[in-house]
């Protein structure tokens, strides 16, 4: 399909409140600005069809990692060179290069992993009864440590990212009969084991999902806020917005009518704010075959296809592949960590 689409990285909540009825906030942060010297570096890894791969920025260099067709949500550690994944509920990790393949959990129904700043551990969620929670898992060994209490009081948690001594994940509570669920940014604070919220979607008539921290310390996420009830349609936003919940901005604005393409998740670079892989999906446009049509944009300045819009294939959960220190990648470790 190569979508074509321009991002919206200068708007802010008050700038477009007439358009989608937001809500203004303190001033937006300021979009990174010169050129984007090492925007294309590292490599993006992504689902398809049950299996890993990875690519290019500029969309050269495919690589096939699995070929067992059950495997998805990759997740680069701190310095590139292995990748964490889901496999039938487990956890897993692996090389950069798919080799040396190792399980880290056993029949626990474990999503959606993290990894640690220190490459050390990585947060996931798992089943607490019926209901879900965060644990850290040390890849040495040992039994997993639960981080919250959601599924005490009958909620859940999802898409967790950890940097530094905070781990940010939405949690997700039933409501009274006939209310939305309350849908909620928040931030764990590892030294202290509190919790804070940076955003209540459902106070915004709206919903989030899928944070992840930026290159400067910001949350990204996906979703739509408004002021008001019936304003948030089909259309997913990719936002930013600062820890404290402050600067909330649009820096690409989702489409779902008309066949638009539609964002269904979102990762930035990990050296600049101002780009960022998004996952998106969209009508086929044929009468005859109501298949989705998903692709991968790649996100510098504009929008442009990364893996064109198929019909034929699944595409979920890209990540970007942090840069290691200028030392190690002169010191010939561009190989094992997937780069050359």
């Amino acid at each position: 399909m190569g979508v074509f689409r321009v991002k919206w990285s200068s708007v802010t909540l008050s700038g477009v409140a007439c358009l989608l009825g937001l809500i203004p906030g303190a001033p937006a942060p300021a979009a990174p600005s010169g050129a984007h010297a090492d925007t294309t570096a590292g490599r993006i890894a992504y689902g398809r069809d049950g299996d890993i791969y990875t690519i290019r920025p500029d969309g050269s260099g495919g690589r096939r990692l699995t070929t067992t067709g059950d495997a998805g949500f990759p997740r680069w550690s701190p310095d590139g060179r292995r990748l964490a994944f889901l496999r039938r509920g487990d956890v897993y990790v692996m090389r950069a290069d798919g080799g040396g393949t190792r399980r880290l959990t056993y029949g626990a129904r474990t999503t959606e992993p993290a990894w640690s700043p220190d490459g050390r551990r990585i947060v996931a969620v798992r089943g607490t009864g019926s209901h879900t929670d965060l644990y850290r898992i040390a890849l040495a060994g040992g039994s997993p440590r639960r981080l919250t209490r959601a599924a005490d009081k009958g909620c859940d948690v999802a898409t967790p990212t950890w940097q530094g001594m905070s781990i940010v994940f939405v949690r997700t509570c039933p409501s009274r009969p006939g209310k939305p669920s309350r849908v909620q940014l928040r931030l764990l604070d590892l030294r202290s084991g509190r919790q804070s919220v940076v955003l209540d979607a459902t106070v915004h008539y709206g919903y989030a999902r899928g944070p992840r921290f930026t290159a400067r310390g910001a949350i990204m996420f996906l979703g739509c806020v408004a002021d008001r009830p019936y304003v948030c349609g089909p259309g997913r936003h990719v936002y930013v917005m600062n820890l404290d919940g402050s600067g909330l901005r649009i820096v690409l604005a989702g489409g779902g009518t008309d066949g638009d393409p539609n964002n269904t998740s979102a990762a930035p670079s990990p050296v600049d704010e101002a780009a960022f892989v998004v996952e998106w999906s969209a009508p086929s446009g044929d009468s005859d075959d109501d298949r989705t049509e998903e692709g991968l944009d790649v996100c510098i300045g504009e929008c442009r296809a990364l893996l064109p819009g198929s019909r034929d294939h699944s595409v979920d959960d890209p990540d970007w592949q942090p840069l290691q220190p200028r030392t190690e990648r002169s010191a010939g470790h561009l190989d094992q960590a997937g780069r050359t």
